[in-house]
């Protein structure tokens, strides 16, 4: 939250490198002490989805960084840190094999909580928002020739459909195209994830398509 407030669609006064790095650091080590009690203790679902929050906040923070102040900037330095651990932590957590409580993966929480996030920008500027969360869902996803503990294919996509839909919706052309061919690479043909989402696609132009043909629409109204 504090990290945060520095980055918000109205920021405050420029704060100086120095104390920001400070922050990012303390970040990190927060962050590292926590995937070091993980293994031990098990983050229940409700931390879990708190925990996936924050650090992707911090990771759309970070990115800001390089915008206001000097690469070479301690807080830039410390910034490009913060983020690695950021992606590590998520990767980390969604990895970690049993159950929860309700039943659910830490895959599908970290998932879950990622995809709705997105398209829900409290404090950020909500396209650079989404395009972050956006790069940090892509560096969740394995790629194709990647071994990974998580059946994403089989188990964790087809559970989250609905919040596959909407997430992609709301993405750029470019990147709602990427992120297809990644859904569909980890698919491999057997959920047809692929036809699924271009047939949401077919009904939304066409569900646009009628509301025009509509004798009373009014445009301003429907943007």
């Amino acid at each position: 939250d504090e990290v945060g407030g520095h980055f918000g669609v109205v920021p405050p006064s420029m704060t100086r490198p120095e104390v920001l790095a400070q922050m990012f650091k303390t970040a990190s080590d927060i962050i590292a002490i926590i995937m070091r009690i993980v293994p031990a203790y098990p983050l229940p679902s409700r931390t879990l989805r708190a925990f996936t929050i924050a650090a992707a906040n911090l990771f759309v923070c970070t990115d800001l960084v390089d915008v206001l102040y000097s690469q070479t900037s301690p807080a830039c330095i410390a910034a490009q840190e913060l983020r690695q651990a950021c992606v590590f932590s998520i990767r980390a957590l969604a990895e970690f094999s049993g159950a929860l409580q309700d039943g659910k993966s830490n895959a599908h929480v970290v998932l879950h909580t990622l995809l709705e996030l997105g398209v829900r920008s409290d404090l950020h500027e909500p396209a650079h928002h989404l395009l972050q969360v956006f790069y940090l869902v892509d560096h969740l996803l394995p790629t194709p020739d990647t071994e990974s503990p998580v059946a994403w294919g089989l188990s964790i996509l087809p559970s989250v459909l609905r919040e596959l839909w909407t997430f992609c919706r709301a993405l750029d052309t470019e990147s709602k195209a990427h992120f297809v061919r990644r859904l569909v690479a980890l698919d491999k043909g057997l959920v047809g994830l692929g036809e699924w989402i271009l047939q949401e696609e077919l009904k939304e132009l066409s569900r646009c398509l009628h509301r025009l043909q509509e004798p009373n629409f009014e445009p301003h109204n429907h943007l």
